[in-house]
């Protein structure tokens, strides 16, 4: 990194925030200032949307290109306890539950709201849903407040979230930045 270059925080996404971010038009912002780490299970969820969606597709294209990082996880033991463990938790969660942990990242995001809160008692990492990273955006002026909330409108309207309560939870995020 050159001299005089702000160092990146890192963060583990996982599949849904990822597709979120690509559809809000500001996965690319994202990783100007995240150094984002995916698991494997997260890949292989990517190739497998990445047939049906041209959003997943692009992602998967990033961790590809080495953009967003794919790491493995060491404690397999843990990933099957988490799944077991949680109903709402599926294995791409758990794996970026145990990255995350493994290597000491002290953010992960996800927009499986039912997951959402079993995540956040089941580790002592950060868990935060991808409008988090939308209003961050703006704290660096990578974006407007303005073009935060369309992103979040647009991620919103193509993910069918108004009636759902995602909706209220990550809108949140970004009325604080009012």
């Amino acid at each position: 990194m050159p001299i005089g270059e702000p160092e990146k925080a890192l963060l583990v996404a996982d599949t849904s925030a990822l597709v979120s971010l690509n559809i809000g038009l500001v996965l690319e912002k994202a990783l100007e200032i995240f150094v984002i780490y995916v698991p494997q299970e997260v890949v292989n969820e990517l190739e497998i949307h990445a047939h049906l969606s041209d959003e997943a597709a692009h992602v998967l294209n990033l961790v590809r290109a080495d953009r967003i990082k794919a790491l493995g996880v060491q404690d397999a033991k843990r990933v099957q306890a988490l799944v077991a463990e949680n109903t709402q938790i599926d294995y791409g969660e758990a794996e970026a539950i145990v990255l995350a942990e493994e290597r000491s990242i002290n953010l992960i995001i996800t927009d499986d709201f039912e997951a959402f809160f079993q995540m956040r008692r089941a580790t002592k990492v950060r868990v935060d849903l991808s409008p988090y990273l939308i209003a961050a955006l703006v704290v660096t002026g990578k974006l407007s407040v303005e073009e935060a909330e369309a992103s979040f409108e647009r991620i919103a309207s193509k993910r069918h979230w108004f009636d759902a309560r995602i909706y209220k939870h990550a809108k949140a995020y970004l009325d604080v930045l009012r």
